[in-house]
């Protein structure tokens, strides 16, 4: 239920939209301006790198399970 404050619908999407959707994120997130003061973007950076990394364990696993 995490990955619903990135994006609604994350948490049950297939693992190839849960890729996709993390990397628009992280390339809308890379183009932002920058913030100097505060808190910063970094946050949702962080976060959408931590979804593309679910999102390409679970397509391993997937593919996997496929293939076994």
């Amino acid at each position: 239920m995490m990955l619903e404050s990135l994006y609604p619908g994350l948490a049950s999407a297939p693992p190839a939209t849960l890729i996709a959707i993390a990397e628009h994120l992280l390339e809308t997130e890379r183009r932002a301006p920058r913030r100097w003061f505060g808190f910063g973007g970094e946050i949702t950076a962080i976060n959408a790198k931590a979804a593309l990394l679910y999102g390409r364990a679970r397509r391993r696993a997937w593919d996997r399970r496929r293939d076994a």
